[in-house]
């Protein structure tokens, strides 16, 4: 299997403060590729928007996502704000992820997703 991450450099790992031997190289966002060094502090956990009706149910037509956006914009900029420019949504496709709303809000708030 290959490493999803791999360092560039001794250097790279004692700079990030990485343990010798674990791989580093990229982390994937909505809006591409960043180096980890880019990520920042950031929420490892957290869900924009989840649909409970049920995974058989869940569908587009549910939501506004312009409503969306406008709705969560405030609160990722007061994070934005307390030096938060990493947000991991781990919200599953069955209960209602949105990518094209998550890269709309990484956008806007000039932070990574």
């Amino acid at each position: 299997m290959k490493p999803i991450l791999s360092f560039t450099s001794r250097e790279e790992q004692i700079k990030l403060r990485i343990p010798a031997g674990m791989p580093l190289g990229k982390i994937r966002t909505v809006l591409g590729d960043i180096h980890p060094s880019s990520l920042g502090l950031t929420l490892p956990h957290e869900h924009v928007m989840c649909d409970f009706i049920g995974a058989k149910s869940v569908d587009r037509s549910r939501y506004d996502r312009r409503e969306v956006v406008r709705t969560m914009l405030p609160y990722l900029l007061e994070t934005r704000q307390l030096g938060v420019t990493g947000f991991v949504d781990c919200t599953p496709a069955f209960i209602g992820r949105d990518p094209i709303a998550l890269a709309e809000l990484s956008r806007l708030r000039a932070s990574t997703f």
